[in-house]
């Protein structure tokens, strides 16, 4: 088996829910800024964590697609096509896991971001 796929496919999983999460923020902090009364300090405040929530967003979603090139050269020209289609199929075992445990809570924590607005 490729380990280098298979952790690509747990890279890719982190990833997604980081990206969601990431995108949960942001949306909360633009509900904050709409309903903050307060002086420019805690705008100043809110702008900073909104960057960096947009930022965190990018960069989860970059490493998922210089994560998934990777993949396909690494699958294209380093290993046999039985090595990567075990990788493969232990990769889709991690979307289950990965669902449960990060990206159903960061899209539920996105919905309910969302219902704010």
């Amino acid at each position: 088996m490729s380990d280098h796929l298979f952790l690509g496919a747990s890279v890719v999983a982190a990833a997604h829910g980081e990206a969601i999460a990431c995108a949960a923020t942001a949306t909360r902090l633009v509900a904050t800024a709409r309903g903050s009364s307060r002086g420019g300090r805690s705008k100043l405040r809110i702008t900073v964590a909104l960057v960096a929530a947009i930022t965190g967003t990018a960069v989860a979603t970059a490493t998922t697609l210089l994560q998934c090139a990777d993949a396909f050269y690494t699958a294209a020209y380093f290993h046999a096509p039985k090595e990567t289609l075990v990788a493969g199929v232990a990769g889709v075992a991690l979307v289950p896991i990965a669902l449960i445990g990060a990206i159903l809570p960061a899209s539920r924590s996105l919905s309910q971001a969302l219902l704010e607005l």
